[in-house]
C-alpha cells in the first residue's frame, strides 16, 4: 500500500537567507541529526556545490 504525506513551512527569511543555508552543505551535520558528514566534492563556477 502506498503511503502518501505532504507538509508546508513557511520561513520568514529573505530567499537568499535560505538559498545559502540549503547550500552549506559541510555545515549540515551541525544541525541536522540525520546526516553525521556532508563533502562537496564538485562546485558550480558561482562556488555553489
Amino acid at each position: 500500500m502506498a503511503v502518501r504525506a505532504s507538509s508546508e513551512v513557511v520561513i520568514e527569511a529573505p530567499a537568499c537567507a535560505i538559498m545559502d543555508a540549503l547550500a552549506d552543505i559541510e555545515g549540515v551535520a551541525t544541525w541536522s541529526a540525520l546526516h553525521k558528514d556532508a563533502e562537496v566534492v564538485d562546485r558550480h563556477p558561482d562556488g555553489r556545490p
